[in-house]
């Protein structure tokens, strides 16, 4: 194709994005399904019109060139509508023209028909393979007539990267007990720890003291008392409880690690950072810690022996670090990674990272720093997920449905060796994940692996209650 520019309009940046998108194009459609010589800049006149396909050029307005691809797509849609005998015709029912304005560059029905279409077709193909699965098991529309026959009927050469492949019976069991102020849960050899705060009244005060206790005052009489506890997934019960030292008052700033052979705690502050291993024999052991500024906060990490792998800023960048926890001492793991959660493998770690619009799944090998990664695709479903001892993925894609305005969290199974994820169909409806508090908000969720099964943790916060959500995920045999 030519990019023919007798006015030196356009920047060789801008001449660049027209050859990519032209190569892009005819990557997501296949090779020949649009036949054009290439692109002409030059001014259009009549009808206020920008672009326009006449006699297999396609014509950009100078002004559309900060658009260039854009603009540029736009009019392959149209010439791809065309050449494959006015498509965009033959389905009224999608392509309706009914967000097409009547003016004199649209004055027909068929026009307005044509550039229904192609608005639905210039944003180019994204990877929507979660979503249209949903749709395909829940017929939620998620997506959309229109957008979903382009992404299937124009976009058809385009690779997804988790195609739907049928059923899996996913079983729910809701375990939710009323434990207040738990904010965090984590897994060690096989348990669950949780850490929680019992607040205080104070009637002196009317209510919790939200100050550091005064010179000589008990800090469990001025705010309350943190623990550490090990509870029984199956029952909720608290098995037994470490009282975190009363030197450390404040209820902020903790965060509780997923660790082998132990759990790591940690608690930022402006004062300084701590962190406890949680012994097998109910005590904490406090380990070297960096310091990390306390208005950044601790973003997510995970603990396989000495070493702790977290992802935090220290002042002065965002970084994955890894802490030995002998000598406190810290380095950044290379490769510029910023995952949004973190799980050991045992030789690896998997990360959860975004980019763009695209999310990712990233495998780093913690010996040699190798990694690979697998697009999430852009729907953006995903909101946490959990390593399965088999290779597969347990993951949550929550929602909304479109129709009521619910948002919806439906457990899923991704298998990389599959290519493909599968869901529960009653998920869509009585099976899906319901909130045991009238308009809670969910915090934290977690998936954590503990006695051989997968539970999903959650904060649940409502108007006027609160829970600790724990719910098994029974998962099929491959």
């Amino acid at each position: 194709m030519v990019v023919w520019d007798p006015g030196d309009r356009a920047s060789d940046e801008q001449v660049f994005e027209i050859y990519d998108t032209f190569q892009e194009f005819e990557a997501w459609t296949g090779v020949g399904t649009v036949c054009s010589p290439g692109v002409k800049i030059h001014p259009l006149l009549g009808a206020g019109g920008r672009t326009s396909l006449a006699g297999g050029w396609l014509h950009l307005d100078p002004s559309y060139l900060p658009q260039a691809g854009l603009a540029t797509r736009h009019e392959l849609c149209h010439a791809w509508d065309i050449e494959q005998g006015f498509v965009s015709l033959d389905h009224p029912d999608i392509f309706d023209g009914s967000g097409v304005e009547p003016s004199a560059l649209y004055p027909t029905d068929r026009l307005r028909r044509m550039e229904s279409f192609a608005l639905a077709c210039d944003s180019g193909w994204s990877d929507r393979g979660l979503a249209l699965g949903v749709d395909e098991v829940c017929d939620l529309g998620l997506v959309g007539d229109a957008r979903r026959f382009v992404l299937e009927e124009v976009y058809g050469q385009a690779e997804t990267s988790w195609p739907y492949r049928g059923e899996a019976a996913i079983g729910i069991e809701r375990r939710a007990f009323h434990t207040p102020y738990i904010s965090t849960m984590a897994a060690s050899g096989g348990e669950l720890f949780v850490y929680r705060l019992e607040r205080m009244e104070r009637p002196d005060i009317g209510g919790w003291a939200a100050s550091p206790p005064d010179d000589g005052e008990d800090p469990v009489l001025q705010y309350g008392t943190n623990w550490v506890e090990r509870v029984d997934p199956w029952s909720g019960r608290v098995v037994s409880r470490i009282r975190i030292p009363t030197d450390v008052w404040d209820p902020s700033g903790w965060s509780l690690l997923d660790g082998e052979p132990e759990p790591l705690l940690v608690r930022v502050a402006d004062e300084e950072t701590r962190a406890w291993r949680v012994g097998a024999d109910d005590t904490l052991h406090e380990v070297p810690f960096p310091p990390i500024p306390s208005i950044y906060q601790l973003d997510e990490g995970v603990v396989r022996g000495d070493t702790a792998w977290l992802h935090y800023h220290d002042g002065d960048a965002w970084g994955l670090r890894a802490i030995d926890l002998e000598h406190g001492s810290v380095a950044l793991v290379p490769g510029g990674h910023h995952p949004l959660w973190i799980q050991d493998l045992g030789d690896a770690l998997l990360l959860r990272e975004d980019q763009g619009d695209e999310r990712w799944l990233v495998w780093l090998e913690t010996d040699t720093g190798a990694s690979s990664r697998m697009s999430l695709g852009a729907d953006g479903l995903v909101q946490v997920a959990q390593a399965l001892p088999d290779g597969r993925l347990l993951a949550l894609l929550q929602f909304t449905d479109p129709s009521s305005g619910d948002e919806l969290t439906v457990p899923a199974l991704l298998d990389p060796s599959e290519g493909g994820w599968r869901m529960d169909p009653s998920a869509c409806g009585a099976g899906r994940l319901e909130r045991p508090l009238d308009d809670s908000v969910t915090m934290h969720p977690r998936l954590l692996l503990a006695d051989g099964e997968a539970w999903l943790f959650e904060e649940l916060r409502g108007r006027s209650d609160s829970k600790a959500s724990l719910t098994r995920i029974i998962i099929p045999p491959r």
